[in-house]
């Protein structure tokens, strides 16, 4: 780890690898395959992912070479071409990565070895980010399981794992056991990192979405409001803060209070902007909002155009199905009854909702009513 500019960083290890070409032979090559995924996670910091995916490649074929591919020791390069690929948003290439990792693993050191946690828990991560509740909660409790066996009380990993599958109740509309587990969340974070620690804002908003979902509108937004203050004592612009803001933007439209929603959908999607890009996937979720807001303020052309951009980027992305099914129902409202596209946006938002099960229940009959009459013309 660099403690200096990542400049530097590169910069020795660009100097070290042209020393170790100078080393007489007999090296096993360890170090340069080191260096070169040292390299390559400064790429990352950078955001420089394509000069990362080529390091990794090249300590991944390093490792291979020296050790042999089913070798514990090419995990490491491994595992981190994964995280080129997640931060790409390709989560299926991701996933691929972690069940590669996790077969070496278990035939080296057996299926319940610590050195699975990590890559479990991506895995579950990567099902949840594409819609895959049902595929995600497997490997996160057998995280959990064995980080409850193999590290110490309290320790963080097992509050962030709580974390994880809490908000998959939440996503579920499990609500009351989502609201038991995402509450012992907020507590195990509390105990390892500290009451006023930003770690717990993370569980703090996720608890704020399931008691939002259950209705309790009051308890969700002092919840996101903690989490926001957390979050601006650590620092105001940075793009974590976005998620909260995005729940008190939710809370504000559940109480009709449509131009406070905007600002803060406003706020949350300069936030994740600044810090992902004018094109990731994730911003998705705040042009729904600012979309929805806009419309139940009368600006429709003000709502079209954030859903359209909301329903592109969702569906150039990897994002959540049920994201956009959202964005797409929210744009079939904002385009009117003179616009043909409106039916077909909503029959693609339906099938989607269809197959979430009774978990999505209400949506579905929204989008059954509003597909039964004519267009509606009617903001919200």
């Amino acid at each position: 780890m660099f403690l200096g500019r990542a400049e530097d960083g590169l910069r020795w290890s660009r100097a070290a690898r042209m020393m170790l070409k100078r080393m007489p032979a007999g090296d096993d090559g360890t170090i340069e395959q080191r260096l070169l995924s040292n390299v390559g996670v400064i790429h990352i910091d950078q955001d420089k992912l394509e000069l990362a995916e080529q390091e990794f490649t090249d300590a991944l074929a390093r490792a291979r070479a020296l050790l042999g591919p089913d070798h514990p020791g090419v995990t490491g390069p491994l595992s981190n071409l994964g995280v080129v690929y997640s931060e790409r948003g390709e989560f299926e290439r991701s996933i691929e990565i972690d069940e590669q990792v996790i077969a070496i693993i278990e035939r080296a050191l057996g299926p319940d070895h610590p050195e699975l946690i990590l890559t479990l828990t991506n895995m579950g991560n990567m099902y949840a980010a594409t819609g895959r509740f049902e595929r995600a909660e497997e490997p996160l409790l057998r995280a959990r399981a064995l980080a409850e066996r193999a590290l110490r009380p309290g320790h963080p990993t097992v509050a962030h794992l709580t974390t994880s599958l809490g908000t998959i109740h939440a996503v579920k509309r499990e609500h009351d056991e989502a609201v038991r587990v995402l509450t012992r969340a907020v507590e195990l974070t509390e105990q390892s990192s500290g009451a006023e620690h930003q770690e717990v804002a993370y569980p703090l908003t996720n608890l704020g979405h399931a008691l939002l979902g259950a209705g309790r509108l009051d308890d969700a937004r002092a919840r996101f409001e903690r989490a926001v203050a957390l979050l601006e004592a650590a620092g105001p612009e940075q793009p974590a803060l976005a998620q909260p803001l995005l729940g008190l933007g939710a809370v504000a439209l559940a109480r009709g209070e449509h131009a406070r929603a905007l600002e803060t959908f406003t706020r949350a999607l300069a936030l994740m902007e600044a810090g992902y890009g004018p094109t990731h996937v994730d911003l998705c979720a705040p042009l729904t909002g600012l979309g929805r807001a806009s419309l139940a303020l009368g600006d429709r052309a003000g709502a079209r155009a954030a859903l359209e951009r909301a329903v592109e980027l969702a569906e150039s992305g990897q994002g959540d199905p049920n994201e956009l099914a959202e964005a797409r129902f929210a744009l079939a409202r904002a385009l009117g009854p003179g616009e043909a596209r409106a039916a077909t946006l909503a029959k693609q938002a339906r099938a989607v909702l269809a197959e979430g099960g009774e978990a999505f229940a209400e949506q579905l009959a929204e989008v059954d009513a509003w597909l039964a009459g004519p267009v509606h013309n009617d903001p919200s």
